[in-house]
């Protein structure tokens, strides 16, 4: 579905930015919560997706720019899906 495609380029973009000189140690909480919700890409949480991103534009929306960016479409395709269930 688009909603795992967005969740995987989300991953590696949170990837990409791990190993980029602006990441710190103290972002490590919330990735990883991420990386967890968004395991094997099942989750159907889209307020969680969301919630991770607005989390992100507050710690460094620079860094995180794309990843905030896949993380809400990935979201919103979730919840365009409940309608269809």
């Amino acid at each position: 579905t688009l909603a795992v495609k967005r969740m995987q380029q989300a991953e590696q973009e949170l990837k990409d930015a791990k190993k980029d000189s602006r990441y710190s140690s103290a972002y490590d909480s919330i990735y990883n919560s991420i990386m967890k919700e968004m395991r094997d890409y099942i989750t159907e949480d889209y307020g969680a997706l969301e919630a991770f991103a607005t989390e992100l534009e507050e710690l460094n929306p620079g860094l995180f720019k794309d990843a905030i960016s896949y993380l809400k479409q990935a979201a919103a395709c979730l919840r365009s899906y409940e309608a269809y269930k």
